[in-house]
């Protein structure tokens, strides 16, 4: 993954030049002068014909904010969908697959975790008798997220794995393909999409590690209409990490990872595997495009009890010691000017104070 010509690019973390403000300035009228944005589209046009890159350019909302919308071949994507009981917040999950998915090729695994309330087997027996393209595996043991998607990688058939919170609602019909076309990228390591509260706030729009000291979801809290720091909030970008709720890989990256480490159970884990991929040469994607609903904490809720808090605290100190480097660089996508202490992009200083919730197992 090394020897890839485009990484010789490199940000400037400075500011090199200011722009004042004028009538003639598209820094106060973006509409001042279309021939710009015209040829700034036509110039990642023509960089796409020369690199080989089979996709379109198109506008993204704002002037001169771009897509590149890759096109992508046809492939099984296995869904793997954790839960324990909660029947009716996992009939919205898979009900809102089914219906909100114009991808065609895919398969889901829900896999039951110490389930044991007769309406969620009810449930699972309607949903596989009327839908062939789920199905129900068991994997009765203590709570642990990575030996569950370790499980649901190896019951799956497909060579794109989505990980999917039992607490998320698919909202709009291109999710997969939105994720698809980046994780079928051979540089691509993991490929996340952009997550809503119910009340219509940013859940997650990537991670930033080293925020309060551990990592942050970016632009968390802001409204779902606000397009966050410089659009950041509404473009594919590269990011260093993912949430675990709502990621895609492929196979092939799963299994050069040595998938999920089990010993994160509850928590850090998402982040693990992302970082993991960074330093085997791939590259995370964070894309606007697959959108869904996330009732964070509603199927499993917030660990209070001092064993499961001291459970936590063990599992954050050993990411800290095995991802040592980054926190103390820095998160490579996000700019040194601004501040570590709020997930909201704002310049100030970097603190290290930890944040309880950049680390909850349920945004994992």
């Amino acid at each position: 993954m090394t020897d890839d010509p485009n990484r010789a690019v490199h940000h400037i973390p400075k500011v090199l030049y200011h722009w004042r403000k004028s009538a003639g300035s598209t820094s106060l009228n973006p509409d001042i002068k279309p021939a710009a944005e015209i040829g700034a589209k036509n110039a990642l046009a023509d960089t796409l014909r020369r690199r080989k890159i089979n996709g379109d350019v198109e506008y993204a909302g704002h002037k001169h904010f771009f897509r590149v919308r890759r096109r992508h071949t046809d492939e099984l994507v296995s869904i793997i969908v954790p839960f324990k009981d909660q029947s009716e917040l996992l009939k919205k999950c898979l009900a809102a697959i089914s219906e909100r998915t114009a991808h065609s090729h895919y398969e889901v695994i829900g896999i039951s975790n110490n389930s044991d309330s007769p309406h969620t087997f009810s449930l699972m027996q309607d949903i596989a008798e009327h839908n062939p393209k789920i199905r129900f595996v068991e994997q009765n043991i203590p709570f642990n997220f990575s030996s569950l998607v370790n499980f649901g990688v190896a019951n799956a058939s497909g060579g794109q794995i989505v990980l999917l919170n039992n607490d998320t609602e698919i909202i709009n019909w291109q999710w997969i393909d939105a994720l698809l076309e980046h994780s079928q990228r051979h540089e691509i390591g993991v490929v996340g999409g952009k997550l809503y509260y119910p009340n219509n706030t940013i859940q997650h729009a990537g991670i930033i590690v080293g925020t309060n000291g551990y990592a942050g979801h970016a632009h968390k809290g802001r409204h779902s209409s606000d397009d966050g720091y410089f659009n950041r909030a509404s473009i594919i970008q590269n990011i260093s990490a993912v949430t675990g709720a709502f990621m895609m890989f492929k196979r092939d990256v799963f299994d050069h990872l040595n998938g999920f480490d089990s010993s994160f159970a509850v928590a850090c884990n998402d982040v693990d595997f992302c970082l993991r991929a960074l330093e085997e040469g791939y590259r995370n994607v964070f894309t606007p495009y697959a959108q869904a609903y996330h009732h964070e904490s509603a199927s499993r809720g917030y660990d209070t009890v001092t064993d499961k808090a001291l459970r936590f605290l063990e599992e954050k100190s050993r990411f800290e010691l095995r991802h040592r480097k980054i926190l103390d660089q820095g998160d490579p996508f996000y700019n040194v000017n601004l501040s570590l202490t709020t997930e909201r992009f704002e310049v100030g200083h970097a603190g290290r104070l930890f944040y309880r919730d950049s680390c909850d197992p349920d945004s994992s």
